[in-house]
């Protein structure tokens, strides 16, 4: 198993395709999270105040779940491309570089969720 938290450098593309997965959905569950607590909040606020405390955590949970399991299908394939460059390339990679990575291909997911809007993309 991958230690995504390890000091040594990856060398094998099946552990940098696992590493820049894994922190490709942890950084997207966490953008689903927040996205979660926004959505609750503004929820809240619109029924003034007469929702549970439990569906007021029930939405933040079920979105980050979303995100983990939208961050492992979105990043399996681009994760896999990057890893083949570094493997072609001959070159390691670090945990902290498979971090930048997958935080990168996350900005990128919110980057286009957000064009997405204005500019229909079928």
């Amino acid at each position: 198993m991958v230690n995504v938290f390890s000091a040594e450098k990856l060398e094998t593309m099946t552990d940098m395709w696992v590493c820049i997965t894994v922190w490709n959905s942890f950084a997207i569950g966490i953008l689903y999270f927040l996205w979660g607590m926004i959505a609750t909040w503004r929820f809240n606020r619109h029924m003034n105040k007469k929702t549970l405390p439990l569906a007021f955590l029930s939405f933040p949970i079920i979105a980050t779940a979303w995100g983990l399991f939208v961050g492992l299908v979105t990043g399996v394939l681009y994760a896999a491309a990057i890893a083949f460059l570094y493997v072609a390339g001959d070159f390691n990679l670090s945990w902290r570089s498979a971090a930048i990575w997958g935080s990168a291909l996350a900005l990128a997911h919110l980057l286009l969720s957000l064009i997405q809007t204005y500019i229909p993309i079928y």
